[in-house]
């Protein structure tokens, strides 16, 4: 069986860990005191594999002990449990050094009778749909840094280590060739391929990041490949999943389009597993992984690949212009999935803009250092799409967070690079390049619409957030979003993307409510 630590809580006090197996996947958990702290594992199949020595463990997959790929080290010495993250802080973790809580599970880290706002972590959250800058909107709770450490004994003390890989990834001559970069991945691929159990699943979109990794996988027996449609493809369908089939046919692999229509019903799941940390965002994942493990029949055995950020490293996101302060909400790249935060009632200092706009604007104007700063940000978000499966059961893994493959298509020329010259190339070698075929595909991405118009999110209460939230924003963002329920017209879908931000932090405040009654 494949064995993986997919996350971890260490607290001063004891606290509940028995609900950590969210989606009754049989997670296994693992419990015990070091230095006078509660230590609490919880993963797929033997967590004691996943130990690198007697006292070292390391979130993985498969097993690795650097970091310069998608990890988490805890060690335990003589006088302290030294905690340190990967150089993109793939996996996010929150601490609260003021009740001594250290975990992967945001809302393991506050008790929720004694929690206040931190308005400053609140107006990142509003301004980002997520949480950025280190803060977060309860009181006390951090995000920790990337590649940094925390060390805990009596308190918990954070290390920023000097940071090589913004350093080795400026150092760019242009001297990488399309064959190495396919060379080293398919290397990369080779290693856990091996090393791993059962069926490969790969979420297959109609785009290049997963149709690459389809092509690399040597045994094509070993694929399961899915691609997520939605139910009204009435007349042409998706081009998600028109190229998705032509690829899979083309490499003789399994395939499966599975329909989406009801996610937004599991978004107490999703709030359960990221609390305020993010909007209410990628329940369509969990709606996906669930028909996905049903149509399996559970099999234990089954990893996921992943092309996470595949699409940034490889030329299909230019550099984000940060040409002064005002311009610092642009590198969460959230698109329409922000609120502007003025709808406060009361207006923070806006020091961790000015904090970030000095420390990175000069390497902002470099094109590989402002991706990569835009990655990490952006990872307190995305981790989603490699810990939902996790959490299913379904360990994952991805060779687009490896330092080593990352510089390789970073070092690219500029010919290749751009417009991801250096993948069609490849793909049209081989034969599975259907956009040159001109096929009859709907490019409408109607998914979150027709979720709502079926099965919306509830709306907010005005009167808990309005303690926070200016009322006449607050109003019309309510009415706006009954309008879109009951015509379920496109012209009142705005309302959405603010009802999933808002939603999570009237969620936080009702629990606060809850308690405060018995």
């Amino acid at each position: 069986m494949n064995n993986k630590i997919i996350g971890f809580a260490i607290s001063k006090s004891k606290i509940n860990c028995d609900d950590i197996d969210i989606f009754n996947s049989g997670l296994s958990i693992k419990s015990f005191i070091n230095l006078g702290y509660n230590i609490y594992l919880w993963g797929i199949g033997n967590l004691n594999k996943c130990y690198l020595d007697k006292n070292s463990i390391s979130l993985s997959f498969p097993l690795y002990k650097k970091l310069d790929d998608r990890n988490v080290l805890i060690k335990f010495n003589d006088n302290s449990i030294i905690i340190e993250n990967d150089w993109l802080g793939s996996i996010p973790i929150y601490y609260n050094k003021k009740l001594k809580i250290i975990s992967t599970l945001y809302k393991k880290t506050y008790d929720v009778n004694n929690m206040t706002l931190n308005i400053s972590g609140l107006y990142n959250y509003l301004d980002f749909g997520y949480v950025s800058f280190e803060k977060t909107p309860v009181d006390n709770v951090q995000l920790m840094r990337y590649f940094s450490k925390l060390i805990i004994n009596e308190d918990i003390r954070r290390v920023f280590k000097d940071d090589i890989y913004m350093k080795k990834i400026s150092i760019n001559k242009r001297k990488s060739t399309s064959d190495l970069v396919v060379k080293t991945i398919n290397k990369y691929i080779k290693i856990p391929e091996k090393k791993i159990k059962g069926n490969i699943i790969i979420p297959t979109s109609g785009g290049f990041d997963s149709r690459f990794l389809n092509s690399l996988i040597s045994n094509k027996e070993r694929i399961r490949a899915f691609t997520y449609g939605i139910i009204n493809d009435k007349y042409k369908p998706s081009s998600e999943i028109v190229n998705a089939k032509y690829v899979t046919e083309k490499l003789n692999i399994w395939w499966k389009n599975i329909y989406l229509s009801k996610y937004l019903v599991y978004y107490l799941k999703w709030y359960q597993l990221y609390g305020i940390s993010t909007h209410l965002h990628g329940m369509y994942h969990i709606e996906f992984y669930q028909k996905i493990r049903k149509m399996l029949h559970k099999k234990n055995n089954m990893s996921v690949l992943s092309g996470i950020y595949g699409d940034a490293w490889s030329g299909n996101i230019n550099p984000i212009n940060i040409l002064s302060l005002s311009d610092v909400w642009k590198i969460g790249y959230s698109h329409d999935l922000r609120i502007n935060p003025s709808i406060l009632k009361t207006k923070p200092k806006i020091q961790d803009y000015k904090k970030f706009y000095s420390d990175f604007k000069k390497h902002l104007l470099h094109r590989n250092k402002n991706l990569l700063i835009f990655i990490r940000i952006k990872f307190s978000l995305l981790s989603y799409l490699m810990t939902i499966p996790d959490y299913f059961g379904m360990p994952s893994w991805s060779p687009f967070l490896s330092f080593n493959n990352v510089s390789k298509i970073l070092a690219l020329p500029n010919n290749l690079f751009e417009n991801r010259e250096w993948q069609k190339n490849y793909f049209r070698m081989f034969g599975i390049y259907p956009e040159d075929k001109n096929l009859s595909v709907s490019n409408d991405n109607t998914l979150d619409f027709d979720a709502v118009c079926s099965h919306p999110l509830p709306n907010i209460n005005i009167f808990r957030l309005s303690r926070y939230i200016k009322l006449g924003y607050l109003l019309r963002t309510f009415l706006g979003y009954e309008m879109l329920k009951l015509f379920k017209n496109r012209r009142y879908f705005k309302y959405f993307n603010d009802i999933s931000i808002l939603k999570s932090l009237d969620l936080l405040l009702l629990e606060n409510e809850k308690t405060k009654k018995y």
